[in-house]
């Protein structure tokens, strides 16, 4: 794993909130696409801090099979979007 990587898997980890906050301010199709690189524990925490539709704007900008092990992590209230 490359440092840029580790420093990513890091702030997602270590720093959900801020790291949803962050996030929130660039596309959806680019978070959509490191988030689907990240670890399901880590991008569970991130998406928790999403607003809903921001959430729906990057499961949309994948495709359903890396989609659906992010929703599965989604809480049941938030399943519902």
């Amino acid at each position: 794993m490359n440092p840029y990587s580790r420093l990513s898997a890091a702030f997602l980890k270590d720093h959900p909130v801020a790291a949803a906050r962050a996030m929130e301010e660039f596309p959806a199709e680019q978070v959509a696409a490191l988030l689907s690189t990240s670890s399901l524990s880590a991008t569970r925490r991130v998406i928790e801090h999403f607003t809903p539709g921001y959430v729906a704007s990057c499961l949309e900008a994948l495709e359903p099979v890396k989609a659906g092990p992010i929703f599965s992590q989604l809480q049941p209230h938030a399943q519902i979007l």
